[in-house]
């Protein structure tokens, strides 16, 4: 994971944007996962909620990037967050439990799921890049690890019509996955997912995990080292 270098983000700079996160794969590329379901007219303050929690957690872990996206309907809030493995992982989860005490009253939060990854496989340019015109999709597979990244190796033979770029991001317990995918159009992402051949290697929208949602990306972080 990469980033531009950018200026401190402050508790108080809750503005849109940030640098453009180059993904990569790899076997440190830790990821911790957030998705939020929220009532739609708590979706701004779910994602000013994660920015500030980010940017405490810096305090004590080393955050490598970060990045908050907020699905088009705005009922689903995503944070990505690139650590250093278990234990970053661990002192994240606390400080994220704790923070929910609160939140989870305060936003209306309807479920919250928070898992561990890595970043296992990329195809194309799956760069994260706030403000961009092309269509993001993120969707839960609950397959293994290598049976769901038999979808990039379809995606790289067949090189579909309108894609853009994609990255794995696989839980810790190697049996579920998030796939994250960008193409030009939805029209484009709609013909591959639903075509014969992604059907037969990752299964039906919806039956073998979540359906994807599409999301935009709304903030992204560079590196934030811990201050304490």
């Amino acid at each position: 994971m990469s980033s531009r270098k950018t200026r401190a983000h402050t508790p108080v700079d809750h503005r849109a944007g940030g640098p453009p996160l180059v993904l990569r794969a790899g076997p440190t590329e830790w990821t911790a996962v957030e998705l939020i379901h929220v009532r739609s007219d708590r979706a701004d303050a779910a994602i000013a909620a994660s920015e500030t929690l980010i940017e405490l957690l810096g305090k004590e872990v080393n955050v490598q990037a970060a990045a908050i996206f907020v699905s088009r309907h705005k009922r689903r809030v995503a944070t990505f967050v690139w650590i250093t493995g278990h234990d970053a992982y661990a002192k994240l989860q606390h400080a994220w439990d704790e923070h929910h005490l609160e939140r989870e009253h305060r936003e209306a939060v309807e479920k919250r799921d928070l898992s561990l990854c890595r970043v296992t496989a990329i195809a194309g340019d799956p760069t994260i890049t706030p403000g961009s015109h092309t269509v993001l999709a993120i969707e839960r597979l609950n397959l293994s690890a290598s049976r769901a990244a038999e979808v990039l190796t379809l995606i790289e033979k067949t090189r579909p019509d309108g894609f853009v770029g994609a990255a794995l991001f696989v839980m810790d317990d190697g049996l579920r996955s998030y796939l994250m995918h960008r193409w030009d159009h939805k029209e484009s992402l709609t013909a591959f997912r639903e075509s014969a051949a992604a059907m037969q290697t990752i299964g039906p929208v919806g039956q073998t995990g979540d359906p994807y949602e599409l999301y935009e990306p709304v903030r992204t972080f560079g590196a934030i080292m811990k201050t304490t």
